[in-house]
C-alpha cells in the first residue's frame, strides 16, 4: 500500500517538473522575442530630428534619419517640377547601301543624313527650389536670339533666323551680321570691326614679344594707318603715302562682335526659336566630321576641332589646335592665327594689310609703308 502511494507521489512530481520546464521554455522564448523586437526597425516610431536644424526630412515611404543639410535637395516639401531631364544622345542610323550606291549623288556618305526627332531644351533653365542651373554640353538650343549650337572643344555658334552669325573659340570671336555688309574679329593678335563703308583694325604680338600697336582704318580708295603713341596719321593712296587728318578709332576696349551680331536682327518668339533649334540635319562622315545644316548654315566640325561655317555668301573658318582664323564675304578676306607663322591679313578689294607679329605693312594701288621692328615709318 505504501509502495503505490510512493509511485502515485512521483508520478506528481514529474508532472510538476514538465510543467514547469514547460513555463521556463516559455518564457524564454518571450524573453528571446521582447529582445528582437526591440532591435528591430520600428517604422511607427518618431522621426529623427537633426540637431543642426529644428526640422525632419521625409524620404520615400518611410521616414530616416538623415543629415538635413545634405538631404534638403530632395525632401518632400519641395517643388521639383521645373527640373529638366537629361537628353538622349543623338542615334545615327548606319546606311546598309554598298559602295556603289553610298556614293551617289544624293548622299555621297556611308552614313544616313537624319534629322534631330528630340525636343531641343532652352538654352538655359533655373530650378526656382535649388537655384540650379541645367545646361545642355552638345548640339542646338534654343536662345532668346535664335539657335546655339555647342559643339566639342567649347566652341559655340550663335545663329538667328537671319542667318547672324557669332562664333566663340575660347579667345576669338567671329561675328557677321544678317545683311553681310559688317563683321568683327576679335583674335589674340589684334581685332577688326567692318562696317559698309570701311573696315577698322587694331593689331599687336599676341605671343608678346613686343608691345608695338598698329591701327588703321582702310577706306573703298585709301588706307589711314598709325601706331600707339604716334602723333602723326598717314595716308596711302594712288598718289603715294602722305599725313592726313583721317581720324582712326582709338578706343578698342569696347566689344564690336555682339553688336555686330544683334545688327538689325529679328527677335522670334518661343515657337519660332523652338521649331529653329529642332529643325536640323546632322551626319557624321568617314574621317569623323560632324556636320549640321542649321538656320541656312551648313557648320561642320572635323575631328581635330577645325569649324567651318558657310553658305552662299559668308565663308568661316577656325581653328582650336593653332587659333587660327579665316574669314571671306562680299570681297572682304582676313586672315589670322597663332601657330608656326603668326600673323593677321585683311585684304579688301585692292587694299590690304599685313602684320606679322613684328612689321606691319599696307600696300593700296602700287604704293606700300610699313612700320618696322623698331615702329619706325619706312615708304618703299
Amino acid at each position: 500500500m505504501e509502495n503505490k502511494e510512493n509511485q502515485v507521489q512521483s508520478l506528481a512530481n514529474s508532472e510538476d517538473n514538465a510543467s514547469y520546464n514547460e513555463h521556463q521554455k516559455e518564457t524564454m522564448n518571450n524573453n528571446i522575442l521582447s529582445s528582437m523586437m526591440k532591435n528591430c526597425f520600428n517604422p511607427n516610431a518618431e522621426p529623427f530630428k537633426p540637431r543642426s536644424r529644428g526640422k525632419f526630412i521625409t524620404v520615400g515611404p518611410t521616414k530616416i534619419s538623415v543629415n538635413a543639410e545634405i538631404w534638403d535637395a530632395i525632401a518632400t516639401d519641395h517643388d521639383h517640377t521645373h527640373r529638366l531631364n537629361p537628353t538622349p544622345p543623338i542615334n545615327l542610323v548606319f546606311n546598309t547601301m554598298n559602295n556603289a550606291e553610298s556614293s551617289s549623288a544624293t548622299n555621297p556618305l556611308s552614313y544616313t543624313e537624319i534629322s534631330q526627332l528630340l525636343p531641343s531644351s532652352p538654352a538655359f533653365e533655373i530650378d526656382n527650389s535649388r537655384h540650379f542651373v541645367f545646361k545642355r554640353t552638345y548640339g542646338p538650343v534654343a536662345t532668346p536670339e535664335g539657335v546655339e549650337l555647342r559643339l566639342r572643344f567649347d566652341v559655340r555658334v550663335l545663329m538667328t533666323i537671319d542667318q547672324s552669325v557669332l562664333v566663340e573659340n575660347g579667345a576669338i570671336r567671329i561675328a557677321v551680321n544678317p545683311k553681310t555688309n559688317s563683321c568683327a574679329l576679335d583674335h589674340p593678335n589684334g581685332k577688326i570691326y567692318k562696317t559698309a563703308d570701311h573696315i577698322n583694325l587694331i593689331t599687336y604680338d599676341g605671343n608678346q614679344r613686343n608691345n608695338h600697336i598698329r591701327i588703321g582704318k582702310i577706306w573703298n580708295d585709301c588706307i589711314a594707318f598709325t601706331s600707339a603713341g604716334c602723333a602723326l596719321t598717314y595716308l596711302v593712296d594712288s598718289a603715294g603715302v602722305r599725313t592726313t587728318s583721317e581720324a582712326v578709332i582709338r578706343d578698342w576696349s569696347r566689344d564690336f562682335c555682339k553688336p555686330v551680331f544683334l545688327d538689325d536682327i529679328q527677335i522670334p518668339d518661343e515657337a519660332t526659336r523652338n521649331h529653329a533649334a529642332t529643325d536640323y540635319h546632322y551626319k557624321v562622315e568617314k574621317d569623323g566630321t560632324e556636320t549640321f545644316k542649321i538656320c541656312g548654315l551648313r557648320v561642320s566640325q572635323a575631328k581635330d576641332g577645325m569649324l567651318r561655317i558657310q553658305n552662299n555668301i559668308i565663308g568661316i573658318r577656325t581653328s582650336v589646335e593653332n587659333r587660327s582664323v579665316t574669314m571671306q564675304l562680299n570681297g572682304f578676306h582676313s586672315t589670322a592665327s597663332l601657330g608656326k607663322t603668326p600673323h593677321m591679313f585683311i585684304r579688301h578689294n585692292e587694299r590690304r594689310v599685313h602684320f606679322d607679329g613684328i612689321n606691319f605693312v599696307v600696300r593700296n594701288q602700287g604704293h606700300s609703308a610699313s612700320f618696322d621692328e623698331d615702329n619706325l615709318l619706312r615708304i618703299h
